[in-house]
């Protein structure tokens, strides 16, 4: 009895000692797990905070190059792989940007630096890779297949024995977005130190790198974008101020230009044909008339005057405009200049034409640089349907075709649907605004035409401009001015601050039978008006710029005061004329000087008949 309770005793101590060796030793266990689970953390913790502390550090580095190579060497340092690479990318070729790599030897580089990728190479990765972590994708060995085999590379290592470690072949894409969480670039890591496949914890790092390049270069394409910004506004500027400096200048000039215009023209006049003076006072017109154009070109470089479209004969403007540019250009720039047409009529604004075709020249003389070249420039007739690459919205018929050829250092493909973008430029800083071709392009859309151009690298570029012909005579320059008549005399109130320009045209007035009131302040004139009594005056002649009062409050205060007498406003440069305020005020013309004596008293007549 007492031995079969001792059995029994002993049977149940065996037992419970059994069960308290199995509870310690799964308690041993899991402290080990445990112990090993916080080890691990502790791991991925200081990897996550020299991290943390290395991208602090860096952000205060300047050179990009340098910032870059010390993330990737951060990465093989303190994350689980040995290998990176990290890659920007374009939308344009080449489109990848090797900006950073470490662990990867001279020969795979140079593999991997001749194999371009595409932006959409990488669908495949983001839609078939196994995500781990917020923006990481793994890809197994067992879908390599999917990779670009010839910029992939792989590990040289041994294969492991469990199919749930790291494969030689396996690799781990790190996914970098831009500020609208477009992809913009990427990490690639492999071969890993621990021959772990990746978790979450092992991903953290290098996302936090991926975080950090791609702030970064998001912040250097704000830079850049502010950066052009403030050069657009400085040019602005620039141009808004070198408007100003023109209207002064144009007015000033044109005051001149009238007064050596206007006599020239009287001289004309009382000089008969056969006395030499004749000639050499028609030489001074023909030299005035040449500034005048000179001075409306500035004007249109400007920006500041409107678009005037006429009937012009293309040939004698783009003749004209070769032979000011030919003593413009360097000694080691040849000028060959052909025209194969004559007839053709185009409407046009003339100092636009010449603008466009000074613009491509200057871009072609920038292309040549300081190398010995050739400028040619070639006007012809061309059948719209017989040009190569026309458009569709090109209307059929006859067009002018304006060539511009040089024998520059050309253009890469990749930039040739770049050239006629604002502010875009091949040249180096201070070689250009990177405006002239856009201004060509917006003058040809303006005129109805089209522009193309080809161009290689080393052999040149060649700029093509179509303007459609008119069936139209083109206008003559210069118009006979009109017979002197014996009108029932007229009465004109001329007001202009500049007395030798006054008296031209009060000159050319009277000799074309107007009594004329020349006054040359407007408040002297006004003071005139207001004596006289009503329907004294026939027309009202007034300058717009003058001292005391502008052109502008002139005519409204006798318009105020005479709602009946028409007024002609007279200006050497104005941006700034409303055809509301000039009706409500009783204008009813507008002449540029210097004046063109032939329209202006047809004018007159046509008014006052």
């Amino acid at each position: 009895m007492i031995f079969g309770s001792l059995v029994i005793i002993a049977t149940i101590l065996f037992l419970l000692n059994r069960r308290l060796q199995r509870e310690i030793l799964a308690r041993k266990q899991a402290e080990d797990a445990l112990l090993k689970s916080e080890l691990k953390l502790q791991n991925y913790f200081r990897q996550t905070e020299q991290f943390s502390l290395s991208a602090a550090a860096m952000l205060t580095i300047q050179d990009e190059k340098q910032l870059f190579s010390e993330i990737s060497n951060a990465i093989v340092e303190h994350s689980d792989f040995k290998r990176v690479l990290i890659s920007l990318f374009r939308n344009e070729p080449p489109y990848r940007e090797l900006i950073g790599y470490a662990g990867v030897s001279d020969e795979i580089l140079d593999k991997v630096r001749k194999t371009d990728l595409a932006k959409n190479w990488y669908d495949n990765v983001f839609s078939l890779g196994i995500k781990i972590g917020n923006f990481s994708y793994y890809i197994p060995y067992t879908l390599s297949h999917i990779l670009n085999q010839q910029a992939t590379i792989y590990g040289e290592e041994a294969k492991p024995a469990d199919e749930h470690l790291w494969h030689p072949k396996d690799n781990l894409f790190v996914r970098m977005n831009d500020e609208n969480g477009k992809f913009l670039g990427i990490i690639s890591v492999d071969t890993s130190k621990s021959g772990l496949k990746p978790t979450a914890e092992i991903v953290r790092p290098l996302e936090i790198y991926a975080s950090l390049i791609s702030q970064i270069i998001i912040l250097r394409r704000e830079y850049s974008r502010r950066t052009e910004l403030e050069h657009q506004l400085r040019h602005s500027q620039k141009m808004e101020a070198l408007g100003n400096l023109t209207g002064g200048i144009a007015h000033d000039f044109n005051n001149i230009l009238g007064i050596i215009i206007g006599n020239a023209e009287l001289a004309l006049i009382d000089t008969p044909d056969w006395n030499p003076a004749n000639q050499n006072v028609h030489e001074i017109k023909t030299a005035g008339l040449r500034a005048k154009e000179i001075i409306q070109q500035l004007i249109s470089f400007s920006r500041k005057s409107s678009k005037e479209l006429r009937a012009i004969q293309i040939s004698p403007l783009i003749g004209d405009t070769v032979k000011l540019l030919r003593s413009t250009l360097p000694a080691n720039i040849t000028l060959h200049y052909e025209n194969n047409t004559d007839n053709c009529v185009i409407a046009a604004d003339p100092p636009l034409i010449y603008q466009l075709l000074h613009n491509l020249c200057t871009n072609g003389v920038q292309a040549i640089g300081s190398a010995k070249g050739t400028l040619t420039v070639t006007v012809t007739d061309q059948d719209i349907s017989s040009v190569e690459g026309e458009q569709q919205e090109t209307k059929p018929g006859t067009y002018i075709k304006l060539t511009v050829r040089d024998s520059g250092q050309g253009i890469a493909a990749h930039q040739l649907n770049k050239i006629f973008d604002p502010y875009f430029t091949t040249r180096g800083p201070g070689e250009g605004s990177g405006l002239g071709l856009t201004t060509v392009h917006g003058i040809v859309q303006s005129h109805d035409g089209f522009v193309t151009v080809t161009s290689k690298p080393g052999e040149g570029s060649e700029f093509v401009v179509y303007l459609p012909c008119i069936q139209k005579e083109a206008e003559l320059n210069d118009q006979p001015a009109p017979a002197l008549s014996s009108n029932q005399v007229k009465n004109i109130l001329v007001i202009d601050d500049e007395p030798s320009l006054l008296a031209v045209n009060k000159s050319v007035l009277e000799r074309c039978g107007y009594s004329v009131f020349a006054q040359e302040t407007p408040l002297s004139a006004l003071e005139l008006f207001k004596k006289c009594d009503p329907g004294t005056f026939d027309l009202v002649i007034t300058d717009l710029t003058m001292p005391e009062m502008n052109g502008m409050d002139l005519a409204k205060q006798i318009h105020e005061s005479d709602s009946s007498i028409p007024i002609f406003l007279c200006t050497g440069y104005s941006d700034k004329l409303k055809q509301k305020e000039m009706a409500q005020y009783g204008i009813v013309n507008v002449f540029t000087k210097p004046l063109d004596t032939a329209s202006f008293t047809r004018e007159v007549q046509k008014l006052l008949s």
